[in-house]
């Protein structure tokens, strides 16, 4: 608990810390993401992004995509990924993402725009009801269950005009977790207003020791 005297001097710098530690924890819990990582069956091994990767269109390409602990689907409100598309490749390639949950059932959204050259930015909401998970080969919409846990998720690239060549996969991330807030810090002590021995109030603070 943050202690202060009853003087001006002293409740303004504490009123000030306070604020500042209450604005650290908000900022702090706000706007989290947590990086997803590329999954290398069969071993099971993870590399971190970005990564450059070989493309043979009209042949797919894909990314089996993981966070380093599972749990962080739970808390994740979307997806965010970031590609680089040279300026040499077809207009009309496309992404979409894809996910089987923990029952086996696939779901995929497609992204709304193709790919333009440069850097890519897609943000994909997994919030229960979202339009654009849609099922494949069953008929149970997108629902907040369908995230927890997946087997599965990862991304695809897919066209129809004949390309080789490369592109980079630049991030991808779980974003906005709701997790629990972590606590708040106490307000400053300001002592008991009736005191008067100085206009001063410190805890532990008596004349004559004790």
């Amino acid at each position: 608990m943050i202690k202060t005297t009853f003087t001006p001097n002293g409740r303004i710098p504490a009123i000030l810390s306070w604020l500042t530690a209450l604005l650290l924890v908000a900022c702090t819990w706000a706007g989290e993401s947590t990086p997803l990582l590329l999954a290398a069956p069969p071993e099971g091994a993870t590399q971190a992004l970005p990564r450059e990767s070989a493309l043979h269109l009209p042949d797919a390409r894909a990314w089996e995509l993981q966070p380093e602990k599972a749990d962080a689907w739970l808390y994740a409100k979307a997806i965010q990924y970031r590609l680089f598309w040279p300026a040499q490749a077809p207009a009309d390639a496309q992404t979409l993402l894809y996910l089987i949950d923990r029952d086996g059932l696939w779901y995929q959204a497609l992204a709304e725009r193709p790919l333009a050259p440069g850097t890519n930015t897609f943000t994909v909401s997994l919030e229960p009801g979202a339009a654009l998970w849609q099922p494949v080969g069953h008929a149970a919409p997108w629902h907040y269950r369908a995230r927890i846990t997946p087997q599965t998720a990862g991304l695809r690239l897919f066209g129809h005009t004949s390309f080789a060549g490369t592109c980079i996969l630049l991030s991808a991330a779980l974003i906005g977790e709701d997790a629990p807030p972590p606590p708040t810090p106490d307000p400053p002590f300001w002592g008991r207003p009736d005191d008067s021995a100085g206009n001063s109030c410190r805890q532990g603070d008596k004349e004559g020791g004790a």
